[in-house]
């Protein structure tokens, strides 16, 4: 809200009310802006959040995966070559 006070008994004239009403569209635009600014801000929060969350997925998803694999064959490496086989499980560990 915008509130212009003038001298008591005074009417603005036309020239002050076009000035008054571009000051006031002036105001209405930066707080429009300032809105969204705002919301490009969250957006711009929202999309790394999920830009982050698919990299661990797919990085948890990978290490599964890795770790699935020598799980699968760790007992037929283990038969061929013992120490061979205790290397692949320090690897499935970490």
């Amino acid at each position: 809200m915008l509130a212009i006070i003038g001298a008591p008994e005074s009417n603005f004239t036309p020239n002050q009310l076009a000035l008054f009403k571009s000051i006031a569209d002036q105001l209405s635009v930066a707080i429009e802006n300032a809105h969204l600014f705002e919301k490009a801000e969250e957006v711009a929060v929202a999309a790394e959040r999920n830009r982050l969350a698919r990299e661990l997925h797919d990085a948890v998803t990978q290490t599964l995966f890795s770790a699935s694999l020598i799980a699968d064959v760790l007992p037929r490496i283990w038969e061929r070559d013992p120490d061979q086989g205790r290397l692949r499980l320090e690897e499935l560990r970490g």
